[in-house]
């Protein structure tokens, strides 16, 4: 029996009606959660992408954003920010009810709008998420590996980001966070809370290639932030406008674009964990 299937017979000793919904392709989640018929909480079986596909489905279709998960994914940033650590103990919150709220990110890039409930960045941290689909036989490494790959080229590329104006010409990476976790494990933004109205904004410039390897051990325990070469800041709207093409990553899916401001909707969704 797969996950969703012991997922199903947990909830049914605990006296819950649901029903499983198979995804075929990309897409599909969003499919399903739109059209599915209302429900006191709708679970994504996956990781960071099928919670994305989950929200925009809920937010297209107008319904409420009543989200669980079982985090089964290759990187599952919501799970670790509020220590779920198996799909048992993911099942029994729901089955207590526990929730607690969580805000939403409206994304609009180059006039399309997006909702994300994680981490949404730019510069290398879209070629590394790239790169890492290509590496999923590494399975919980892909993500350091294609860090350590990017990091390694003959070149390290910045590229220069407007953040409301103001011009950065060696930022290398930057992304706006909710969740504390990016990729698999990767604490990039610590200060960063669910649920407090504002997005986390972390940036890494250009430097000497030894700094940016050793940033690369220290970001899994959040280490990283002492460096000279990291900015940390806060807001709730930012305005970005990026003169590369490395595009943009929402919640861990790809997107071409180059000009995206983002939204905090303060406590939008209700997260069942």
């Amino acid at each position: 029996m797969d996950e969703a299937g012991k997922a199903k017979a947990q909830l049914k000793a605990g006296g819950w009606t649901s029903e499983v919904l198979r995804t075929q392709g990309a897409g599909d989640a969003a499919t399903l959660a739109g059209s599915c018929a209302p429900a006191q909480v709708v679970i994504a079986v996956g990781g960071d992408g099928t919670i994305y596909e989950v929200v925009n489905g809920l937010m297209g279709a107008g319904r409420d954003l009543n989200i669980g998960t079982l985090p089964v994914g290759s990187g599952n940033s919501l799970a670790l920010d509020v220590g779920l650590t198996s799909c048992e103990q993911a099942i029994d919150r729901v089955l207590a009810r526990k929730t607690r709220p969580l805000d939403v990110i409206r994304a609009t890039l180059d006039g399309t709008v997006h909702h994300a409930i994680n981490v949404i960045g730019w510069g290398a941290a879209a070629r590394i998420t790239t790169r890492s689909e290509s590496m999923r036989w590494a399975r919980g490494l892909r993500y350091d590996l294609a860090t350590l790959v990017e990091l390694l080229r003959p070149r390290i590329v910045p590229g220069a980001t407007y953040v409301d104006g103001e011009c950065d010409r060696d930022e290398v990476l930057g992304v706006a966070a909710l969740t504390q976790y990016s990729g698999r494990g990767m604490r990039v933004a610590p200060p960063a809370l669910l649920d407090d109205g504002k997005l986390d904004v972390v940036t890494i410039r250009r430097g000497f290639r030894p700094k940016l390897l050793a940033l690369l051990v220290k970001v899994h325990s959040g280490k990283h932030m002492g460096s000279p070469l990291v900015r940390h800041r806060q807001a709730t709207h930012v305005n970005l406008r990026l003169e590369d093409d490395s595009g943009v990553v929402i919640d861990g899916e790809w997107f071409p674009g180059n000009e995206l401001t983002l939204e905090v909707l303060p406590q939008r969704a209700c997260l069942w964990a």
